[in-house]
């Protein structure tokens, strides 16, 4: 019997020996929905745009366990993010995550005008909201197998600053689950060790990791990837600014400072700064110029955000 899945997780990391084939380690691949048979083995085929092959062994499709929750705990001035997961059929005992962290920020200034024309007129589009995503970076992994019960608790998935950018206003964690195999959780512990606790003395030397990919056109060629198939569970989890204790966030845009064109300099002004609000003076209050400052302070997507407010966000 066969079953529709709508979360599938077929990954797959290939590196090879050749600089040209890099860009493989950075390539995602989806399909539209179809149909899963729990019970089968599945493995993976490429065939690159120089004809070169590579086919992977056959692996189970493991189904992974919903995930029980995202927590976070504060200590001192660290916020820890924490999952929390478990398998009551005792069957998955081998863990990985990656997530998506998005946040939401303001440039220094807020633009109210625009030069236009030659002309400072109204602006009406708003570049002083943004929100930033980006992607986790490390490997995630944990296991439950010297534990009497199938329970991850408290995995600590990143540890951020209080004072951190990414708490200006509110921050969210869209955390991915998947379930592996033994193999390939020992491909990932060693591919992490390899990668992030090298470096020191007393650090783990770099040792030679198995994949479960060849190259079927060249055997001689050595290649590091593997290849899993689970399901994907999801669960997001926010964190507000009145959340937290107040502290003074590091931005990135503490060198932001504003300068004052006035209307006798405007016929000469070329643009090469934003526009951000009106200078009055007087009574009843007259314009006689306009705060502006650079594109970076002024418009939030320089600091790499985008201001379209993501459907997710509250």
């Amino acid at each position: 019997m066969t079953c529709p899945y709508r979360n599938i997780k077929l990954s797959w990391k290939l590196k090879t020996t050749r600089a040209a084939s890099l860009h493989l380690l950075k390539r995602s691949y989806s399909s539209l929905p179809f149909f899963i048979d729990p019970d089968k083995n599945y493995r993976l085929k490429i065939k690159t745009s120089s004809n070169k092959e590579y086919e992977s062994d056959f692996v189970p499709f493991k189904q992974t366990p919903a995930i029980d929750s995202v927590t976070w705990a504060l200590d001192d001035d660290d916020v820890h993010i924490y999952a929390n997961a478990h398998d009551e059929n005792d069957n998955t005992h081998y863990y990985f995550w990656k997530y998506d962290e998005t946040w939401a920020y303001t440039s220094a200034f807020p633009s109210l005008n625009k030069y236009e024309n030659g002309q400072i007129v109204d602006r009406h589009d708003d570049i002083f909201h943004c929100w930033k995503t980006l992607p986790s970076t490390q490997i995630l992994i944990s296991s439950s197998v010297k534990l009497a019960q199938d329970i991850i608790s408290k995995y600590t998935l990143i540890t951020l600053p209080l004072n951190s950018e990414k708490f200006q206003s509110e921050y969210s964690m869209n955390l991915h689950q998947f379930a592996l195999t033994k193999d390939a959780f020992e491909y990932w512990q060693q591919l992490k060790k390899n990668t992030e606790n090298i470096g020191t003395i007393f650090g783990p030397q770099p040792s030679q990791i198995l994949s479960n990919i060849r190259c079927t056109s060249n055997p001689a060629e050595p290649v590091i990837g593997y290849f899993s198939a689970s399901s994907i569970e999801k669960k997001r989890v926010f964190i507000s600014r009145q959340e937290l204790p107040l502290v003074r966030n590091i931005t990135g845009y503490e060198d932001c400072v504003q300068d004052t064109l006035f209307n006798a300099q405007i016929p000469d002004f070329r643009g090469s700064e934003l526009i951000t609000y009106p200078v009055t003076k007087g009574m009843p209050p007259a314009v006689v110029g306009y705060l502006m400052a650079s594109f970076f302070c002024v418009d939030c997507r320089f600091h790499g955000g985008t201001t379209v407010k993501p459907d997710f966000w509250k």
